[in-house]
């Protein structure tokens, strides 16, 4: 049985048993690392608010994280703060690993995301908490970044390089994957009028941002969040439904 197995067998075992109060609700702890796509609009405190603040979550969770901008997973090995996170003694049952956004299109990068993040996990295994890969999404289709970096290519490019080695990265370290870029590039397909990316056509507006949280919601609970308690700064509440119906429903191109 692996460590994720166990996990959940606890995890129902808790959900089934528990009274359905908030207060009683297991506690999940998560251990964010990454870099700003993962601090921009501080998404792990609001992933960490629509889990709490959801009644249909069978879950509480606390979320921390350790980020840096254009960190990659090398850089957060190195300067340990990372590792001091990981075993500072909290009974974490996740460890989110958030490479820098470019990593999977540039060889030496690509060569030390499986390195490091094998250092990682192995650290990770020793408290008996889950490696998770945050696949995260191509730069803005069309924009000056991909004539500013050879490697980049192109949309279609970086995104088959970015899904391709976040799911190798996690077989390699018996990992799972939060796919954020399929819902993006989904999103980018099918709702075209909501503006995911901030203007450098690079890191998430408050849409990407609120996008990643669900599918880090879908993910931690088991279940797409479907009604929201939480009121999201710079998101009005139809782009919101459209965006929960993006991770509810990712194999339907429209929202009814």
């Amino acid at each position: 049985m692996n460590k994720l197995s166990a996990i959940l067998i606890t995890l129902f075992a808790l959900i089934v048993c528990t009274p359905a109060s908030a207060a009683e609700k297991p506690l999940i702890n998560i251990l964010f690392i990454g870099n700003s796509y993962t601090f921009y609009n501080d998404m792990p405190y609001m992933l960490e608010q629509l889990i709490n603040d959801s009644k249909q979550s069978p879950i509480r969770a606390n979320i921390k994280s350790v980020t840096k901008g254009g960190a990659s997973i090398e850089t957060h090995w190195k300067d340990g703060l990372a590792s001091r996170a990981i075993t500072d003694g909290t009974q974490w049952h996740y460890v989110v690993l958030q490479n820098q956004s470019n990593w999977a299109m540039y060889p030496l990068d690509t060569k030390s995301g499986y390195i490091y993040g094998r250092k990682f996990a192995d650290q990770i295994a020793k408290i008996g908490a889950v490696p998770v890969i945050f696949a995260t999404w191509p730069k803005e289709l069309n924009s000056a970044h991909y004539n500013n970096n050879q490697y980049l290519k192109n949309f279609g490019h970086s995104y088959k390089s970015l899904n391709y080695h976040a799911k190798e990265l996690a077989r390699r370290i018996d990992a799972q994957v939060v796919p954020v870029n399929d819902y993006w590039v989904k999103t980018l397909q099918d709702y075209a009028n909501i503006t995911l990316y901030d203007n450098d056509g690079s890191h998430p507006a408050p849409a990407g941002t609120y996008l990643a949280a669900l599918a880090f919601y879908k993910f931690f609970t088991g279940a797409p969040l479907k009604t929201q308690d939480t009121k999201i700064k710079g998101i009005n509440a139809k782009t919101a439904a459209t965006l929960r119906y993006a991770v509810a429903y990712p194999s339907k191109s429209h929202a009814p």
